[in-house]
C-alpha cells in the first residue's frame, strides 16, 4: 500500500482482523459525516452507537457518496454494500476503502435510482443520510417498499434526514442556501407528511428531531421486532 495514501487519513488505518469499538469510531465520526459535523454528530450517535452492534452485520448504505460512513461501519465489523447514483463518487469511495484498509469488508456499486435495482440483500441494517429527503413525495413509498423488502427478519432502517417546516424552509432559502439558483428544484428534507409515509411502510417507527434541523429515524422492517 502506498504510504502517501495512508498518510492522507487523519487517523491510522484499520489493521487486519481489527474491529473498532465505539470510542475509536467516534474519533472518526466527524470525518465520516463529511459536512457540517456540528449538526449531524449528535443525531448520528443517537442512531449508530454503540458501534459494537455492527459486528458481523450486513449493511446497505443508500447514498454512500465518497464512502466514508461505509468504511466506518465496515471498520466496526460490518459487511457493507454502499450504493450511489454518482459513478465518480463510487470510484472515490473504493479508493477510500483502500486507505482505511477495509476493502475486503465493503463493496461499492453504482445505483440507477430505481428501487427495483437495489442489491437484493438481505441486510440487517439499511442506513442513509440526507437521501430520502431528496426523493419526491410521490416516489417515496415505492423506494421505501423496496428498502423494506431488502431487510432480513429483525432488520432495521436507520435514516438521518434534514427536518423541514416553513421556518426552516425560509431559513435555508434566504440564509443558508441563498446563492443556490436551483433552490426551488431541490426537494429539501422531511416534513411530517413524509414521516407519515415512512411509518406506513415501516412499523414500528421512531423518529426523533435533534438539533432542531435533523430527524433521526429508526424504522423496523420484517418481523420479529428488531432489538436495535
Amino acid at each position: 500500500m502506498n504510504t502517501a495514501i495512508d498518510d492522507s487519513l487523519p487517523f491510522s488505518r484499520v489493521k487486519p482482523g481489527e474491529f473498532l469499538g465505539t470510542v475509536a469510531a467516534l474519533e472518526r465520526l466527524d470525518y465520516c459525516l463529511e459536512w457540517r459535523p456540528w449538526l449531524w454528530r449528535r443525531p448520528a450517535i443517537h442512531l449508530l452507537a454503540p458501534f459494537e452492534r455492527f459486528r458481523e452485520k450486513r449493511v446497505l448504505e443508500l447514498g454512500a457518496r465518497f464512502g466514508r460512513m461505509s468504511c466506518l461501519l465496515a471498520s466496526a465489523g460490518a459487511a457493507v454494500n454502499g450504493v450511489d447514483v454518482a459513478g465518480d463518487a463510487i470510484q472515490t469511495a473504493r479508493l477510500e476503502a483502500a486507505r482505511w484498509g477495509v476493502e475486503d469488508r465493503v463493496r461499492f456499486d453504482v445505483y440507477d435510482g430505481n428501487g427495483r435495482n437495489l442489491p437484493p440483500g438481505p441486510f440487517d441494517v439499511i442506513f442513509s443520510k440526507s437521501v430520502l429527503g431528496m426523493v419526491m413525495k410521490n416516489k417515496l413509498p415505492d423506494l421505501l417498499s423496496h428498502l423494506r423488502s431488502r431487510l432480513a427478519p429483525g432488520g432495521v432502517g436507520l435514516f438521518l434526514e434534514n427536518s423541514n417546516n416553513r421556518i426552516l424552509e425560509i431559513l435555508r432559502k434566504h440564509v443558508i442556501h441563498r446563492r443556490e439558483r436551483c433552490w426551488n428544484d431541490i426537494h429539501w428534507g422531511f416534513y411530517r407528511s413524509k414521516l407519515a409515509i415512512v411509518e406506513r411502510v415501516f412499523s414500528p417507527m421512531n423518529a426523533k428531531r435533534l438539533n432542531f434541523m435533523v430527524w433521526a429515524i429508526r424504522a423496523c422492517g420484517n418481523g420479529p421486532k428488531s432489538s436495535w
